[in-house]
């Protein structure tokens, strides 16, 4: 094999490197940006309401991709986001993050475990949301009826369901 012959291998070897490297570092940049993008399009300003959510003990709890919780208000849900299962404490917990809208009257919380089990319950908010740095005491809450449907018992466990809250704008 010729000089001539190995040299070409070589710089086609290496552009073709640097040519996959920079196809490679742009795709990751594009995925950086769309998801930063996707994330600042899809959480509407406004106050949000952080809550901790106290189950029953003795709850059988799926895996945390299983576990969804939502915000109603107005009969238009809205997903939690930043959802934490806290399973080593006794009994476990919930904590997460929902945006609120301003105008409604009336919340309400569910919760959906495998796709499968959903309970709905009133959360205590009130008609005025104003922002405050302190957690509220834990609230009882009881089941309620679905905010839109005609679903009128929960399919989670009975028992006793506590709930804090705070507001942030």
């Amino acid at each position: 094999m010729s000089l001539a012959s190995s040299l070409r291998s070589y710089i086609g070897a290496r552009h073709l490197f640097i040519l996959f490297a920079v196809i490679g570092a742009s795709l990751l940049a594009t995925k950086g940006w769309n998801s930063a993008l996707w994330i600042s399009l899809t959480s509407p300003p406004g106050p949000y309401v952080e809550f901790e959510l106290r189950l029953p003990p003795g709850i059988l709890l799926p895996d945390d991709k299983n576990i969804q919780l939502t915000l109603w208000a107005n009969d238009i849900g809205r997903g939690c986001g930043r959802v934490i299962v806290r399973r080593w404490v006794k009994p476990p917990e919930i904590a997460g993050k929902c945006s609120v809208v301003v105008t409604s009257t009336e919340y309400i919380m569910s919760m959906r475990l495998s796709h499968f089990s959903e309970g709905y319950w009133k959360m205590p908010i009130g008609i005025s949301v104003k922002p405050d740095p302190v957690f509220t005491p834990w609230q009882h809450v009881e089941f309620t009826r679905a905010p839109v449907g005609e679903k009128e018992f929960s399919a989670l466990p009975h028992g006793a369901y506590y709930i804090r809250y705070l507001v942030r704008s």
